[in-house]
């Protein structure tokens, strides 16, 4: 069960996404991103994506 969590969090997503996923505003992770606090990923069509363990990684290093 482990492993099938590792997969969902490690996998592209959008801010939307993201967002939704954590329960958080939009703007919040579209500005954490613009600042370089969660690392971003950009594929052939330039958009940018993120990794929800990233922003999980943040909210637990923060607290």
């Amino acid at each position: 069960m482990q492993q099938i969590y590792e997969k969902r969090t490690d996998r592209l997503i959008t801010y939307k996404q993201a967002a939704e996923a954590i329960g958080l505003p939009y703007f919040k992770i579209q500005r954490a991103a613009a600042r370089g606090v969660i690392p971003t990923y950009s594929i052939l069509n330039g958009r940018k994506y993120v990794k929800l363990r990233d922003i999980e990684a943040l909210i637990q290093a923060n607290h």
